[in-house]
């Protein structure tokens, strides 16, 4: 089924390359990192083209509940005990930053997107030390926020932590509007990079910078993006309830369940696993979740969406790597892409014009916090071992393009699925998500 967004919104349609080109930049990806990307760079008279390799909104960015916020889960107490009080201070700037960048843009160019400021709260459903600890992290930044025990859910709350000025919107209003004042090429995915060159299936295009905003990158070396991270899906439900929301939530425990309003609307979050682990029941939860808190709702849509997720927590955003100097890379959002996407966006485009950024050493893809990114990294070597050598002794229909893991079957979506690095297919080959660049059986 269509996202909310995509059943409301449906952006102009761009021709394929056709030909060989030249330009200043190349965004390859047009999610909201790509688009915001090449709208600053624009903005900044650098000429940009972007290279989507399906068509706008029929990715990732389509498919977010679209919360922009620096709250996050419980980052704050993580970043400061296994990196740094400043690098945590510089996450929170950053983030909010982001926002406020949002806001102006919207108002500058005069979006109607639904655009709101409220806040964001995470809560617990029972005792939970790591939100106070939470509590007490922020507390130490000086972030505004409050901790309380009770809400306005229909659902009793062991406490919550809300940030003020967090806010939301409706991503498909937004990137259609933005996207009008852009160069994009849909259809069109980038196959190889060559020094100052990209190179599609039905052109090429001469540039000085590359920016890699595919979601999960597609280049594997240099950079070695799929030892990094890995992938999560997660699935939403959109509803209609008598009583509306007036912030926006996510659990730290139980399902970690996710709530916002659109309108009429409430999207109902969850369920979230490591792509090509799930055997089924996902919506199901969700379903189980509405029918107990609340009754009396009905049924709109629903969808899910994978997210990459870091070893430390924190985005990858900058260099693709040192032997790549004009190649930038946005990946790594880590469930908050509305957030991480402008804050690359703006990160990246100051790398394009050597104007200073402060955020730059917090986000740099070649950091290697050793203390913050061990335990997700033999977790997923584990994963990846597993799923090569299974690999091995799976049949063609069975093992992913990227770099051979043996696929799992998503029961909740009818895909077949990688749990090394999340490529996902549909049941007769053909490529969804990536990394993967070819289906099963493309030659």
């Amino acid at each position: 089924m269509k996202s909310l967004w995509q059943d409301q919104i449906k952006c102009d349609s761009h021709d394929s390359l056709n030909g060989d080109i030249k330009s200043d930049c190349v965004v390859i990806g047009g999610g909201m990192a790509g688009l915001l990307t090449a709208f600053r760079l624009q903005n900044e008279g650098i000429s940009t083209v972007v290279l989507e390799a399906g068509t706008l909104l029929n990715n990732a960015s389509g498919l977010t509940t679209a919360k922009i916020t620096s709250q996050h889960g419980l980052i704050y107490d993580r970043i400061i005990r296994n990196i740094s009080f400043e690098k945590a201070q510089m996450y929170y700037h950053s983030q909010q930053k982001a926002i406020d960048e949002f806001e102006s843009i919207i108002q500058k160019n005069q979006i109607d997107c639904d655009f709101k400021r409220l806040p964001a709260c995470v809560f617990a459903l029972n005792y939970n030390e790591k939100i106070k600890n939470e509590a007490f992290a922020i507390d130490e930044l000086g972030i505004s926020a409050k901790y309380m025990h009770k809400t306005e859910l229909p659902f009793p709350v062991e406490s919550a932590l809300c940030f003020e000025n967090q806010a939301m919107f409706h991503p498909a209003k937004f990137m259609k509007a933005i996207s009008e004042k852009l160069t994009i090429y849909e259809n069109s995915p980038a196959v190889h990079i060559e020094k100052n060159k990209v190179f599609t299936k039905f052109g090429s295009i001469t540039t000085k910078h590359t920016v890699v905003a595919t979601h999960y990158p597609f280049i594997n070396v240099p950079g070695y993006y799929f030892l990094r991270m890995h992938q999560d899906k997660s699935y939403v439900i959109a509803i209609k309830t008598e009583k509306p929301i007036n912030a926006m939530y996510i659990g730290c425990d139980g399902e970690n369940i996710s709530l916002r309003q659109s309108n009429e609307y409430l999207l109902v979050g969850g369920s979230s696993h490591r792509v090509g682990s799930n055997k089924g029941g996902c919506y199901e939860k969700l379903y189980d979740f509405i029918r107990t808190n609340y009754p009396n709702s009905s049924f709109h849509t629903r969808w899910s969406n994978q997210d990459c997720m870091t070893h430390d927590g924190i985005p990858l955003i900058g260099q693709y790597a040192n032997s790549m100097p004009y190649v930038y890379v946005a990946t790594g959002f880590n469930k908050w892409g509305m957030s991480s996407s402008m804050v690359s966006a703006m990160l990246i485009t100051d790398k394009i014009i050597e104007r200073k950024n402060d955020y730059e050493a917090l986000y740099t893809p070649q950091r290697f916090n050793l203390r913050a990114s061990v335990g997700g990294l033999i977790i997923d070597m584990g994963h990846s071992v597993g799923g090569l050598t299974a690999g091995l002794f799976a049949s063609k229909n069975k093992k992913c393009r990227h770099l051979g893991c043996k696929l799992h079957n998503n029961l909740d979506v009818n895909t077949l699925e990688c749990r090394c690095h999340g490529s996902q297919f549909t049941q007769k080959g053909n490529a969804i998500n990536g990394p993967t660049q070819k289906g099963l059986f493309e030659k």
